[in-house]
């Protein structure tokens, strides 16, 4: 984890580039309606676009560029995704091993708690499941830690 979201890392975006998106709800019936979509660079054969890696319905993208935190999780949105979120083991080894395949520098993925300190969310919403991380990680050492 870093410093601060000032310090400058590359990035590594995930997007779940699944074709079926909601188009609203019902108001009486409460079902969510549904629509097909051709994501941009999808095929039949692959569910991401190319360049992108797939594990576990999601699709993941290494982006060799220098960014602060936010600049990182912006350039993600932009692509139609977000910084990674990790929750499970084999989510975690997929990873790993995706940014050893481009890089040993650091990495920015999308974990962090500016918005409540010490209440760990990832980029995407979701919460940080902490049974993949080392023990007393994240630690926001001096509450200064406010993104990984």
């Amino acid at each position: 984890m870093y410093r601060s979201v000032g310090r400058m890392s590359l990035l590594l975006c995930w997007a779940v580039m699944a074709l079926h998106l909601a188009t609203g709800v019902d108001a009486a019936s409460g079902v969510v309606n549904t629509t097909e979509e051709e994501v941009e660079g999808v095929d039949s054969q692959s569910p991401c676009p190319a360049g992108w890696h797939q594990n576990e319905h999601r699709c993941f993208s290494f982006y060799p560029v220098w960014a602060t935190w936010a600049t990182a999780e912006s350039y993600c949105s932009q692509h139609r995704g977000n910084l990674v979120s990790v929750h499970s083991p084999g989510q975690q080894m997929f990873v790993q091993d995706l940014v050893r395949r481009h890089t040993y520098q650091p990495v920015w993925i999308g974990g962090y708690d500016a918005a409540q300190e010490g209440m760990w969310l990832w980029s995407d919403g979701s919460a940080v499941d902490d049974v993949y991380w080392e023990e007393d990680e994240p630690s926001n050492s001096g509450q200064g830690e406010n993104c990984m």
